[in-house]
């Protein structure tokens, strides 16, 4: 890393993506909601609240995060190396548990390797992550 600020994500929801609450009901015209963003920079999970808020399939919300800030010792193996490639080119992605009993399941994401960000479209809210 050269030093300057990079942001860790960007949630951008646009006007017309609310379809339903966590309970089920449809949102009217006007309605909003209260969003939050719990982030553990150590693990690079990001829980978007209120879980289970679905977006229309037209207008998902879009979610970026980056992973500049990772150790690029990617796999743990003490040295920075080819593998490190791999795993980052191969392996690595967004992730989403949907509760906290749950296992985690890929989620497709855009990979920009230059400017280490990920990019998905949500069509709900529960936990994210970007691992391998």
């Amino acid at each position: 890393m050269d030093g300057t600020w990079q942001p860790y994500l960007r949630l951008t929801v646009p006007r017309d993506a609310l379809d339903r609450r966590s309970d089920g009901s449809r949102f009217a015209p006007g309605d909003s909601v209260w969003i939050t963003v719990a982030v553990d920079p150590a693990q690079l999970v990001v829980q978007l609240e209120p879980t289970g808020l679905i977006f229309t399939e037209s207008s998902p919300a879009q979610l970026n995060v980056w992973y500049t800030g990772a150790d690029p010792d990617l796999d743990g193996s003490g040295a920075v190396d080819a593998s490190d490639d791999y795993v980052e080119t191969a392996l690595l992605g967004v992730w989403v548990q949907e509760r906290a009993d749950t296992p985690w399941s890929a989620v497709t994401a855009v990979q920009s390797l230059d400017h280490k960000r990920f990019t998905a479209s949500l069509r709900h809210f529960s936990g994210y992550a970007v691992s391998h």
